[in-house]
C-alpha cells in the first residue's frame, strides 16, 4: 500500500483527477482470496501442521471482498510483492527479531 501511495503522489496531480470526477482510488491487487485459502497459506509459511477450525455458529460474512482497482492500474501501478511473499518476509523478520 505504501508503494502505491508514494507512486500516486509522485505521478498524479489531485486537481487533474478531481476534474475527471475521481474522488477515490482503491489500492489492492485485484485478486480475491478466501479466508480458508489465506489461513492455509499462512499455515504453510509458518509450517503449522495442526488443524484449522472455523466457528460454524458465526455468519460467513461477505462472499467477495474484492476491490475494483481499475483506476489504480490505469495509473500504471501494480503490486510489486505478492501476498504470499509479503507474509513470508514479515514472518522471517519476526523470527529474526523475536
Amino acid at each position: 500500500m505504501a508503494n502505491a501511495c508514494v507512486e500516486l503522489l509522485i505521478s498524479i496531480e489531485a486537481e487533474d483527477i478531481y476534474k475527471k470526477g475521481i474522488t477515490h482510488i482503491n489500492i489492492g491487487t485485484g485478486k480475491d482470496l478466501t479466508i480458508s485459502d489465506l489461513a492455509n497459506m499462512i499455515a504453510n509459511i509458518v509450517q503449522y501442521s495442526g488443524d484449522i477450525t472455523y466457528d460454524k455458529s458465526k455468519p460467513d460474512g461477505v462472499y467477495k471482498k474484492l476491490l475494483d482497482v481499475t483506476r489504480l492500474h490505469e495509473f500504471g501501478w501494480h503490486e510489486k510483492i505478492s501476498l504470499k511473499e509479503g507474509i513470508k518476509t514479515a514472518y522471517n523478520w519476526f523470527l529474526k527479531n523475536y
